[in-house]
């Protein structure tokens, strides 16, 4: 007494059965995801940089080639921008 306040929801999660289209190397791109996603709260440069031992300035760089601003957050891409700068990287690395 007195109940909690609690909200709940449900969540549903989709397997899909392949990768993106456009990605050319998949283990290079759940790496670049896995990296991207390693650090709460981080700019996409940060944590990709951070989780896959690169230079900033090549993040950057495939950022900018994705028409990405510098400020972005991992979880404002779409599946379609993450092969993007994926692959970018992966051209520069």
């Amino acid at each position: 007494m007195p109940a909690p306040n609690v909200d709940s929801c449900v969540i549903r999660l989709d397997i899909k059965e392949k990768t993106p289209e456009g990605v050319t190397d998949e283990a290079f791109f759940f790496k670049t995801v896995r990296a991207a996603f390693s650090q709460r709260r981080k700019t996409l440069v940060n944590s990709a940089a951070s989780g896959l031992s690169v230079d900033k300035g090549l993040v950057s760089r495939a950022l900018e080639d994705s028409g990405l601003p510098l400020t972005v957050r991992p979880e404002q891409l779409t599946m379609e921008q993450f092969v993007l700068f994926s692959e970018n990287l992966k051209s520069l690395i």
